[in-house]
């Protein structure tokens, strides 16, 4: 387990029984799912932005092409 720090810490406050803090997972996969969700709503928004771009350009085109 290297570089993520989020999971690092699972592996050691278990104890002996050497199973992982079922608390600590639901977090860290809880803040996952919240990290995934706002990447995903950041996209949603990238590509709006670039759907009406594409579309404005191509309304200029259009505008230049029949004048």
């Amino acid at each position: 387990m290297g570089g993520i720090p989020g999971l690092n810490g699972l592996m050691g406050g278990a104890g002996g029984g050497g199973g992982v803090d079922l608390s600590q997972l639901q977090q860290v996969e809880q803040q996952g799912i919240q990290d995934m969700l706002a990447i995903s709503e950041n996209q949603i928004q990238f590509n709006t932005q670039m759907n009406q771009a594409k579309a404005v350009h191509q309304a200029a085109n259009s505008f230049q092409l029949n004048a």
